[in-house]
């Protein structure tokens, strides 16, 4: 946009063609007051033009982007919790408050972190004492640590893991029982996620049912927020998925296939356990495995809090405005429901009101362009310049020279700012507007909040404490992976590549076009380039052989290199790519070197 100072300039130059003088001093008093009034009213109306513009795009936006990139994207991680109970199930709304927020929270006025559990949870009273991977027998402590107890003096199957569980004397049967599985020195989009599924669950000498991920009852249509993170999860979990009475278990010392390859006397004071062994795929190496973490009694969470607001009938045709906590956004509306106990339904407003209905407007935080130095020595100068119709001995002139000087010293500066930064102690997240039926005295909305990425990156080993009605649970969670996934499409270029996106693909991902426009929109700013290749790689799961595959080249950010490097980045990108894809479609995603610019020293 042009400033107050070039508008004038523009007119002065008219004035010079007309009058033979752009200097403004020489003309009539009345002249001077109409081109002060003139720049300002054609500065003001070139705002509304801009303002208008901005608001048309992000209208248009709003109503063509799916509620998936509008909405923001809870955090998420995996928690430990165990319990003294022979089973606990948890529900959604069992709340894990994070028991020390970071100060860099704190000097944001951020002082509550709450996650909740994805779906429901089953955990078992059962630890793990002792584990074999060969040539290893190791003992576990409380704490999860691992101490070498003996080294075998045979060899074994180096591709097999055998755990010995401690299992509280009345739990009767093991189906539901998850074991979470990690590679935490690898890649998390390695290829032996692929293969996990592949492992093997051996007990008393049979194989026991298996089934790949975290069980759950939930609806895909209705919890996309929470099927998105079972979907990131779900090549770290194995669930026993068939009956496994512990009645049919034998208690041991070790099992029959390790009973012969220690010395003896090392494990002389072991005592009787149940021991199960997973017999994993064969294109994962010993020495990775060696390298494994199997843990127990673990379920993911992701970052949300409950809010309840009651509308009375004075105030239902109205606007109600929704309200939570500090930095937190608008997750989703849970529920709405009238004093008659029916159940309203989200409605695009329009000219027709449905009784039963209601409209939401999030408030969204989209990037504007902060004011640079220059912007203020331009705003110098319009001042100087009004104050000279009143004030004739001010030499304009003197003050357009030095604010020249100063831009020589380099001050265009300019940076991205959040709205929401001038009014960073706002906690209003939404408006709603109600069409109740007749004779409604209130109106109850149930709505969920969530800090998106301000939390992504908090390190693993945190401590969560549950809050329960009841005390069936010793312990606090402890998170075992870096909190990551926090995500918002807030800025209006973004919205508007969102848009491009959907208008060219329709969600879908079928050209190599579609590929690398879905990659753009998704890493932003982490990456300065995609290339999308077909080529064929040898598959990691059993007789395919060679197949084809598309291979997704992301180059990073030249300034910012690093945000490639995010926890969870390239798994949900990985994640989101097959959603939308054909089935049969194998992606392999490469990361880049930088490519660095060359640059030319003058000496």
């Amino acid at each position: 946009m042009n400033s107050k100072e070039s508008i004038r300039k523009k007119i002065l130059s008219y004035a010079d063609l007309i009058w033979g003088s752009k200097k403004i001093e020489q003309f009539d008093i009345v002249i001077r007051l109409l081109v002060e009034e003139l720049t300002n009213e054609l500065y003001l109306i070139q705002n509304s033009i801009h303002n208008i513009d901005k608001i048309l795009l992000e209208r248009l936006a709003e109503r063509l982007i799916p509620k998936q990139y509008l909405s923001v994207r809870p955090a998420h991680t995996i928690l430990q919790l165990k319990t003294n109970q022979p089973i606990l199930t948890l529900n959604e709304q069992v709340p894990f408050y994070l028991n020390n927020v970071p100060e860099e929270l704190k000097n944001k006025a951020i002082s509550t972190v709450s996650f909740h559990p994805v779906t429901e949870v089953k955990l078992f009273n059962i630890h793990t004492d002792n584990y074999f991977h060969y040539p290893n027998l190791y003992s576990v402590d409380n704490s999860g640590k691992k101490k070498v107890k003996s080294i075998a003096q045979q060899s074994v199957d180096s591709n097999s893991i055998w755990l010995a569980l401690d299992i509280n004397k009345q739990i009767s049967d093991l189906e539901g029982l998850s074991f979470y599985i990690e590679f935490p020195e690898l890649s998390e989009i390695h290829d032996y996620y692929q293969v996990m599924s592949y492992t093997e669950l051996i007990v008393n000498g049979n194989n026991i049912k298996l089934k790949q991920g975290y069980p759950t009852n939930l609806d895909i249509e209705d919890n996309d927020n929470e099927c998105n993170v079972l979907s990131f999860y779900e090549k770290n979990y194995l669930t026993i998925a068939e009956n496994l009475s512990t009645e049919t278990l034998r208690a041991e010392k070790l099992p029959q296939a390790l009973k012969d390859i220690f010395d003896k006397d090392e494990t002389a004071e072991l005592t009787p356990k149940y021991w199960v062994q997973l017999k994993f795929h064969h294109y994962i190496l010993p020495e990775d495995l060696s390298r494994i973490t199997i843990i127990l009694n673990t379920f993911p969470v992701l970052n949300k809090r409950m809010h309840n607001t009651k509308v009375t009938e004075y105030f239902l045709y109205g606007t109600t405005s929704l309200y939570a906590g500090k930095g937190e956004k608008l997750l989703e509306i849970d529920s709405v429901t009238d004093s008659d106990n029916a159940n309203y339904e989200p409605h695009i407003l329009d000219e027709h009101k449905v009784p039963g209905t209601y409209h939401i407007e999030p408030v969204t935080q989209t990037h504007i362009q902060g004011l640079d130095v220059m912007d203020y020595m331009e705003q110098i100068m319009d001042l100087a310049h009004s104050e000279r119709v009143a004030f004739p001995t001010i030499d304009t002139d003197k003050v357009a020279r030095t604010i020249q000087s100063i831009a020589k010293l380099g001050t265009n500066s300019g940076s991205k700012i959040e709205t929401n930064e001038k009014k960073k102690h706002t906690t209003e997240v939404g408006k709603i507007l109600l069409s109740p039926h007749d004779n409604v005295i209130h109106v109850n909305i149930q709505y969920l909040s969530t800090l998106g990425n301000l939390i992504n990156g908090l390190p693993r080993s945190e401590q969560f404490a549950p809050q329960m009605t009841d005390q069936t649970v010793d312990a606090v969670g402890i998170s075992l992976t870096e909190i990551c996934g926090g995500k918002e499409f807030s800025d209006i270029d973004s919205l508007l590549a969102v848009n491009m996106y959907i208008l060219t693909s329709n969600d879908r991902l079928v050209t190599e076009d579609n590929v690398a426009s879905f990659c753009e929109i998704e890493l932003d700013k982490s990456i300065s380039k995609v290339e999308v290749v077909d080529t064929v790689k040898h598959s990691p799961r059993p007789r395919e052989g060679m197949i084809s595959t598309i291979e997704i080249r992301l180059y990073p950010s030249m300034r910012f290199p690093e945000l490639l490097q995010q926890k969870g980045l390239l798994r949900d990108l990985l994640v989101r790519l097959k959603k939308r894809s054909p089935e049969h479609y194998d992606y392999t995603i490469k990361v880049m070197p930088v490519q660095k610019t060359v640059e030319t020293m003058i000496v």
